[in-house]
């Protein structure tokens, strides 16, 4: 007879599949727990960054702003062409470059005034602008803004000019050209009206190269202490109503900054002025460069820590390449701050 055999079926014990589970589950912890560590990595990375972008863009911005300030339209660009142009038969004395009585008189030294008229605006022109009358080296002058400015399409304006200088008897279709940089193209602490401070920098000139000049005001509302400030950049054109509520965007939040400021508090900037009104001068004082410090933290917190990260910068000895370059060619001429419009406001909104 043939012995049937006895298939048996192995399988796992209790204890083994107990065992197994348990190194399963050890794995997935580890797993798990390595996962979890890479995405608070990467979020930590992520909101760390955000931040340093954050300030790298707003400072970037800053630096770029002071090196334009003080900037004018090229000095190629023509302003307008007169249409007109009536000699002064006689002489002023100078009192001022503030309001619309820039040419009335005082004490002082004495100057010509002839008026212009224009087929074109003069809208881009402001009280105590300095201006080149005509093309010709050999009938070229120097002029200013004063007096009363018809901004329509046809425009009537004054310009003040040397009596000491050659005044040559321009004509019709001459042509004024703009003059060098804005002499205050930071607005010192030590000036007299609107000023810049520790916790606002205060910029003029064509800072965007638009071809219009601006009034640029970088302000931050918490200097110290307070971690919840922000920094802000707001914009008026110079012809803005004094106090008028400008465009403003806010750069940081959650910021303490604050500016510091290297000027020639004890010298009016009077060097590389060509000879004309004086007594304006004293509103002027260099700014050589703009200290900047940044302490801004993140809007959301660190994933381990459950703080917000903190990043400190401090930029200094920025300086207004355009009044740098400007010294170094003799380019910078009298155009003093206009005290009309935004520049009549005591303080900014």
């Amino acid at each position: 007879m043939r012995r049937q055999g006895t298939i048996r079926t192995k399988g796992f014990s209790i204890i083994e599949l107990m065992i197994s589970v348990g190194l399963f589950m050890v794995l997935s912890a580890a797993i798990m727990s390595s996962m979890m560590k890479t995405q608070q990595t990467r979020r930590t990375n992520e909101i760390r960054s955000n931040l340093q972008d954050r300030v790298r863009a707003a400072s970037e911005m800053i630096i770029h702003d002071v090196g334009q300030a003080g900037k004018t339209v090229a000095p190629d660009t023509l302003l307008f062409t007169s249409a007109s142009f009536a000699s002064a038969s006689s002489s002023t004395t100078y009192t001022n470059g503030s309001g619309s009585t820039a040419c009335g008189s005082s004490a002082g030294s004495t100057f010509q005034v002839a008026t212009i008229t224009t087929n074109n605006s003069a809208a881009n022109l402001y009280l105590g602008e300095s201006v080149l009358i005509d093309s010709g080296a050999a009938t070229q002058e120097q002029g200013w803004i004063c007096g009363s400015i018809n901004l329509g399409s046809t425009s009537t304006l004054s310009v003040m000019r040397s009596a000491s200088a050659a005044n040559y008897a321009h004509a019709g279709a001459t042509p004024f050209y703009p003059v060098g940089i804005f002499a205050e193209g930071i607005l010192s602490q030590n000036r007299t009206g609107i000023a810049s401070t520790s916790s606002q920098l205060l910029l003029m000139g064509d800072i965007d190269e638009s071809g219009t000049p601006v009034l640029v005001r970088y302000k931050c509302s918490a200097t110290s202490g307070n971690t919840g400030g922000t920094l802000t950049r707001t914009v008026w054109s110079f012809t803005a109503a004094a106090n008028t509520t400008g465009n403003t965007a806010t750069l940081l939040d959650n910021v303490i900054c604050y500016f510091d400021y290297s000027d020639d508090a004890g010298s009016p900037y009077i060097n590389y002025l060509p000879a004309g009104p004086s007594d304006h001068l004293n509103n002027y004082y260099i700014v050589q460069a703009v200290n900047l410090y940044i302490t801004a933290n993140s809007d959301s917190n660190d994933p381990v820590t459950g703080q917000p990260f903190t990043v400190t910068k401090s930029y200094e000895n920025i300086q207004p390449r355009n009044m740098i370059n400007a010294i170094a060619q003799d380019k910078v001429y009298r155009q003093w701050t206009p005290q009309t419009g935004i520049f009549a406001s005591t303080t900014l909104p």
